[in-house]
């Protein structure tokens, strides 16, 4: 479906406040979904979002990506600022 993002990206964040399952309160579970939504609007055309997996005190988004040499710095850039 997407031939030039030929790549994947996850980024994981640690869920703060996990119930016993490792899953977050509803408050934290949308903060969590504002941050990815926002995620993706940062990496623009180089990502398209594939999934997200939360659970075990983690949430992990997971994208198709363009082969960029800027990536990295742009992921960087983004989470230094959040």
């Amino acid at each position: 479906r997407y031939p030039e993002h030929d790549h994947h990206l996850a980024v994981t964040l640690e869920v703060l406040k996990p119930d016993v399952r490792g899953i977050p309160g509803k408050d934290e579970l949308l903060a969590l979904n504002q941050l990815c939504d926002a995620l993706t609007h940062h990496l623009g055309g180089l990502a398209v979002p594939a999934a997200r997996e939360t659970g075990n005190g983690l949430r992990a988004a997971h994208f198709f990506v363009k082969a960029s040499p800027g990536l990295d710095a742009l992921v960087r850039r983004f989470a230094d600022k959040q």
